[in-house]
């Protein structure tokens, strides 16, 4: 563990320094140093090692990622690669295009697509189709948008045979489907990406962005080798290096709703805006294509938005009617219980101590004690079941023993009656939270338990406990056999609650709810509540609009 902590400080201070020479080597451009004279601290061979070593640095992270060690050594093998052609480009023989060099150069881009997809892969696993659509929206606008700003250049500047215009339109071409995968990486994390792919994403959109200004600059022939621009290429292979380095977070950060609801329409108009500034402008087809393509699936989010939403507000109001129903029964079945139970019980013990008081004034006691005798038995039958009927209103257990040991006596008795092992690891101030909350928690715990006796097929269970400073933190994860969280929305169509009714509870409390399946592997359920009781519509938003 030494080893690793020393060898990603050293990456990092390396790479960090590297970019503080390049900031250097900037400030000189911008103070009149300028490129080529003694005094920059910028030179053709640091300029060539800054390319290779991140390379290096990535494939050796590579070898400390094995679940992403493909993604990383494609990704390292890209900039060495690219590296490699700057050396061929200073000291190689010179050659029009094409030539060795664009093969050296060129193989950057199919390296990096297949890296971003791996780790996408290996982060997300089975996207969600609708932040897939969300990707292709984010990928079709943001190439749009770079499409109409350096294509018109490309063409301007394009001479030669039809082998030199194909790879001058090769490379800004490739840059613009790179930024259109970048920000679909983005889409895909719920707009919600943590800091190795801001890293990741910022390396690659700052190279595609280093090509891009050169190729203006060709274009206006303002274009000066060694000069601030030439810093963008190094600066990338950095970012990218500390990328590869970074430690990946736990789990993936809850998608941002409210982005997941803006960010379609934002680029819808993005998009709309590059059709009606495009032509006036250029009239580059391949922006047009890819704004056409864009608005249309923006469109088409829209209306698989709206579809969803019809559909979940039909399960709100089917799960409302349920709600209504069960409460009302619940009230039956209460009334029923007192009426046909204890009050029966009560009136018929009542005519018991009447014979017992007429014993009693006919001085025969041995007669009036089997009457007594047999009321206060009843007394405590009724005792008992009227005991009952509080425990399921609210268990008393929260009350004696708190909400740590009422759920490990649940989980004892589960166990007991169900032949599967459950382990509580329950770590929380004893005082820490709100009578509704600890309800919350009891019942979400057992509905888990639940649906693990009667659907999972399980043979443990782990339940975790957990305060923070929001409140608590509740995980139920099972070992059996999962199901399709796609089919969810079905089930309350089906008339199946479980599920439903217990994100309902967690969330009329301000709390988050969220189930991890996937058939074959288990369920995880995780709940988030607040330590008090609060107004919350997170549900309702992830329900209308992320869906």
């Amino acid at each position: 563990m030494l080893s690793r902590i020393t060898a990603r400080n050293a990456v990092t201070t390396g790479a960090l320094a590297c970019l503080a020479v390049l900031a250097l080597h900037a400030l000189g451009v911008g103070v009149g140093i300028g490129p080529g004279t003694t005094g920059a601290p910028f030179g053709v061979h640091l300029y060539l090692s800054i390319d290779i070593a991140a390379g290096l640095a990535v494939l050796a992270a590579a070898r400390r990622r094995p679940g992403e060690h493909l993604a990383w050594t494609l990704l390292g093998c890209g900039l060495v690669l690219w590296g490699l052609g700057n050396v061929y480009m200073l000291f190689g023989p010179e050659a029009a295009s094409p030539s060795p060099l664009d093969v050296f150069w060129l193989s950057f881009y199919p390296l990096s697509f297949t890296s971003l997809a791996l780790l996408v892969r290996s982060r997300h696993g089975r996207v969600d189709p609708r932040l897939a659509v969300d990707a292709l929206i984010a990928a079709l606008s943001a190439g749009a948008l770079v499409a109409v700003l350096v294509l018109p250049a490309v063409e301007r500047s394009m001479s030669g045979g039809l082998a030199q215009k194909v790879m001058a339109f090769a490379y800004p071409m490739l840059d613009t489907l790179l930024v259109g995968a970048v920000v679909a990486t983005f889409a895909l994390a719920g707009w919600r990406p943590d800091r190795r792919w801001l890293l990741l994403a910022g390396g690659l959109a700052l190279n595609a962005a280093t090509d891009g200004i050169l190729v203006q600059q060709y274009a206006a022939g303002t274009y000066l080798p060694g000069g601030l621009l030439d810093s963008g290429w190094p600066s990338a292979a950095l970012l990218l290096a500390l990328a590869a380095w970074h430690r990946p977070p736990a789990r993936a950060a809850r998608p941002a709703a409210r982005a997941q609801m803006a960010m379609p329409a934002i680029l819808g108009l993005v998009a709309l805006g590059v059709l009606l500034w495009e032509p006036v402008r250029s009239g580059t087809p391949v922006a047009r294509a890819f704004a056409a393509l864009a608005l249309a699936a923006a469109i088409g989010r829209m209306g698989l938005a709206l579809r969803d939403n019809a559909r979940a507000l039909a399960d709100r109001a089917r799960l409302l009617a349920q709600t209504v129903r069960s409460a009302e029964q619940e009230r039956v079945l209460v009334a029923a219980e007192l009426h046909d139970g204890p009050i029966q019980h009560l009136a018929s013990l009542s005519y018991v101590l009447d014979r017992a008081v007429r014993r009693l004034r006919d001085a025969d006691a041995d007669a009036a004690l089997p009457h007594v005798e047999r009321a206060r038995l009843g007394l405590a039958a009724e005792i008992a079941g009227l005991r009952r009927l509080m425990a399921e209103l609210r268990p008393p257990v929260l009350d004696e023993g708190g909400l740590q040991a009422a759920l490990r006596d649940y989980a004892a008795d589960f166990t007991r009656r169900h032949r599967v092992a459950v382990d509580v690891d329950a770590d929380l101030d004893a005082d820490a939270l709100a009578p509704e909350i600890e309800t919350v928690v009891y019942r979400v715990t057992q509905e888990s338990l639940a649906n693990v006796a009667k659907h999972a097929a399980a043979g443990a269970v782990q339940v975790r406990l957990r305060g923070t400073q929001e409140g608590i933190e509740l995980a139920v994860d099972d070992d059996g056999c999962g199901f399709d969280v796609a089919a969810l929305p079905d089930l309350a169509r089906e008339g199946h609650f479980g599920l439903i009714g217990m994100r309902e509870r967690v969330e009329s409390v301000g709390g988050a709810w969220e189930v991890r399946s996937t058939p074959g592997e288990g369920t995880a359920v995780r709940v988030a509540l607040p330590a008090t009781p609060r107004q919350s519509t997170r549900g309702i938003i992830d329900r209308l609009v992320v869906s």
